[in-house]
């Protein structure tokens, strides 16, 4: 559809994942850009969480076109502390990618994808920073007793 309406000849996945390929000008402009974010983020927030959510209808654990792109992501997030969780891997076992969307026609993650994603970043947030799920009253009485 997208090559009859807009005369895409490449497929969009494809057209991200070849732009953004390696030392392509696109992938070198992106490191820039990703540095200059992850050198503030820190400073305007002490955890810093990115979110790699899978494209359209292309999310499939054994052939997500890119699944690539997303761990290079991935890796230079990583490269500045910054923890990833990537839905990729939580949706993977889907398959059939309409299960995902509200409708046919709404592209966006229905009630139990939004619960499905939520899941996923409690158990990340819970794992990485535990200190946010202490009780702060029973600490607080135990330091006064």
């Amino acid at each position: 559809l997208s090559a009859w309406l807009y005369r895409f000849s490449t497929p969009y996945p494809a057209y991200v994942s070849n732009a953004f390929s390696p030392g392509t000008p696109a992938w070198q402009r992106f490191e820039r850009v990703f540095a200059d974010w992850a050198g503030e983020a820190p400073g305007l927030c002490r955890r810093v969480v990115l979110f790699l959510y899978p494209s359209s209808s292309e999310v499939r654990a054994d052939g997500y076109v890119l699944r690539a792109l997303h761990a290079r992501v991935s890796e230079l997030a990583g490269s500045y502390g910054i923890e990833v969780v990537d839905f990729v891997r939580t949706l993977g076992d889907i398959r059939d990618p309409r299960a995902i969307y509200l409708s046919t026609f709404e592209q966006h993650p229905n009630t139990r994808i939004h619960r499905r994603m939520a899941d996923v970043l409690r158990e990340r947030i819970t794992a990485r920073w535990p200190e946010l799920f202490t009780p702060v009253m029973a600490d607080a009485r135990s330091e006064a007793s």
